[in-house]
């Protein structure tokens, strides 16, 4: 990873059948999935309590006519256009928007726009507003999504 983390040994005994170290940007090693979203050929997620992969963890796609679109830094996107996604909680024109990936059914008063990237919870909580629903407050970013 970026900040020096990694693994010791030779993980022999890992599952790479979801992720394989071939397919590029996959750390078989730290894949925490059990199963890919039907959409995905192959997919990882670093770090999240999901065992079944989302739609925004896919390495490649599962429909070579589909374009896998990047939306983490470790090269995991959606496949498709996803263009039933709901995007009235954090819109595409708002910097740092990714509606795709939004788990927000709901955002905190304090947020005009929300969104939370691989969280549980369905309303967004006060960390999460990409903008403020008070124009006369500033945002200060806690996350790295904005």
């Amino acid at each position: 990873y970026g900040d020096g983390t990694g693994y010791c040994g030779d993980q022999a005994d890992v599952d790479d059948t979801l992720c394989p170290e071939g397919v590029s940007g996959c750390v078989p090693a730290s894949n925490d999935c059990t199963a890919c979203d039907e959409s995905c050929e192959y997919c990882q997620c670093l770090g999240c309590s999901a065992e079944k992969c989302g739609v925004n963890d896919c390495m490649t796609c599962a429909d070579a006519d589909d374009e896998l679109t990047v939306v983490y830094g470790d090269g995991t996107g959606y496949c498709g256009d996803q263009a039933d996604v709901d995007d009235t909680l954090c819109p595409e024109g708002v910097s740092g928007c990714v509606p795709a990936s939004n788990d927000c059914t709901a955002c905190d008063e304090s947020c005009e726009y929300c969104q939370c990237l691989g969280c549980s919870a369905e309303k967004c909580g006060v960390n999460d507003c990409m903008t403020c629903a008070d124009a006369d407050d500033e945002l200060t970013v806690v996350y790295g999504d904005g």
